[in-house]
């Protein structure tokens, strides 16, 4: 399964469009991380059929009902948690996040909040979980990240906005 995962666009709904458009057809499932929930949302109108999860973030109380601070999916065997990550301190570290991450059954932690494309093994006391953040679609370097979950094994890359 390919997943695009992008967070952060803070006001660029166009930059996930273009995304989106570029990945039509080669994407099964879209996520998106937060800060930029009615650019996703917008976004979004112009492909129905997708497949998403999109969770709210610090810069989403305004747009933010009905959509949660994190969701857990699962893709080929491979189970996700989805955050921002901005109640668990990520600009400090990554070991809080992922121990919950770890504590709700997820191998993987997607998080953005940061805007800095990351993605790295985190050991915790319940296991290690890989954590990668897209990066920020509408700030800075301007990021997202392609996963594709191959037979219970994760394979992530970064493109530009």
């Amino acid at each position: 399964m390919k997943i695009l995962v992008m967070a952060d666009s803070h006001g660029d709904r166009q930059a996930i469009e273009r995304v989106l458009t570029r990945c039509d057809g080669h994407i099964d499932m879209f996520v998106f991380l937060g800060d930029g929930l009615r650019d996703a949302q917008g976004a979004l109108e112009l492909f129905p059929a997708l497949p998403r999860v999109v969770v709210r973030g610090n810069c989403d109380m305004l747009a933010s009902a009905g959509f949660p601070e994190e969701m857990k999916f699962e893709a080929d065997g491979v189970t996700f948690l989805a955050m921002h990550g901005h109640r668990f301190g990520v600009k400090g570290g990554l070991g809080e996040a992922a121990a919950h991450a770890a504590q709700n059954g997820a191998n993987v932690l997607l998080y953005g909040h940061t805007h800095i494309k990351d993605d790295r093994l985190i050991e915790t006391a319940d296991g290690a979980v890989r954590a990668i953040n897209p990066g920020s679609a509408g700030r800075g370097e301007r990021t997202f990240a392609l996963v594709e979950t191959v037979g219970g094994a994760l394979v992530c890359g970064f493109g530009e906005v």
